[in-house]
């Protein structure tokens, strides 16, 4: 993700309080605490380029990113 945000000159803006995902650790442990299971449905505010996103719709039923 930051090979990619870097090859298009994407930062995130502090100023609008942006923070973008990229560490896999860390977006594995988000998803894991959260336990979403095959019954759930998830909202996700902020979702940004999606890399939370996609784990998160590997274990809940529904995800909706914003």
């Amino acid at each position: 993700m930051e090979a990619l945000f870097a090859r298009h000159r994407v930062r995130p803006s502090h100023r609008l309080g942006q923070n973008f995902l990229v560490d896999p650790a860390l977006r594995d442990r988000v998803a894991a605490e959260l336990a979403a299971g095959p019954g759930d449905a998830v909202l996700e505010v902020g979702a940004g380029p999606g890399t939370l996103t996609v784990a998160l719709a590997r274990t809940a039923a529904r995800v909706i990113a914003v």
